[in-house]
């Protein structure tokens, strides 16, 4: 999500609550790529945020605002964040994107190795993250993909789509993510659940995947080119076309 001015849209619980917003005016939010340090991203983690009183809570005011959210907009009017690129082109100025939190999350710049998280927060993003949605094939494969995307194998796979700049800081610019290939969904099927939940395990308590599941992916991407995966599919097939703008959609 791209509010065009986050140091009015990303507000502190702290700051949510001295304004007298309703609940239902914030939306979960992860602001900041430093919010998020290890592979898996849940409930607990977020509320730790809250606890630190971290901009987290995205402005999501609804068509009747509160008399609460009102004056807030009244002030931002005052400061004149109406007027910013992207608020002047929208319908109210402060309606920000709809969107389903992802369940896979990409950072955009990265050195050194691109950082994949497994959302399970409920929280949206902000533009410091990519963010994955499946499509009615590929939802049951979350974990499978995200397994691979985590690996050895996967990484050197899916960097491919990354753009180079100096300094060794790599990016994924808007669309990159689109042509990254992933095992298809036959192959991600053969790892049966159990195999699935002890990898997903060993990397939430390690920091990385399992030696048995990076030979798995090894071997998939054994005989291929530079380029392509032995049994494999761009990422939009098993991805959600329908959200706008988003990068792996």
């Amino acid at each position: 999500i791209a509010t065009g001015a986050n140091e009015f849209f990303m507000l502190r619980p702290s700051r949510a609550a001295a304004l007298g917003l309703d609940p239902g005016e914030t939306v979960p939010c992860i602001a900041r790529s430093q919010q998020v340090a290890r592979p898996f991203f849940g409930k607990d983690d977020f509320a730790d945020l809250v606890d630190r009183d971290a901009r987290v809570l995205l402005l999501g005011v609804a068509d009747y605002p509160s008399a609460s959210a009102r004056a807030y907009l009244r002030a931002g009017e005052d400061r004149g964040f109406h007027r910013r690129f992207l608020t002047r082109h929208r319908r109210p100025w402060y309606r920000t994107e709809a969107r389903r939190p992802a369940p896979i999350l990409f950072g955009v710049f990265f050195c050194n190795g691109y950082k994949v998280v497994r959302n399970r927060s409920g929280a949206v993003n902000l533009t410091c993250f990519h963010g994955f949605q499946p499509n009615v094939f590929g939802a049951e494969f979350v974990d499978s993909l995200f397994l691979y995307l985590a690996s050895g194998p996967g990484r050197q796979v899916v960097s491919l789509a990354a753009r180079r700049y100096g300094d060794a800081l790599d990016k994924f610019e808007p669309g990159d993510l689109m042509g990254a290939a992933a095992p298809d969904p036959q192959k991600l099927s053969e790892l049966c659940p159990g195999e699935r939940e002890r990898g997903l395990e060993h990397l939430g308590r390690t920091g990385e995947t399992p030696a048995w599941r990076d030979r798995f992916f090894g071997e998939i991407r054994s005989s291929a080119s530079a380029r392509t995966v032995v049994h494999s599919v761009v990422l939009p097939a098993i991805a959600d076309g329908s959200a706008r703008g988003s990068v792996l959609r």
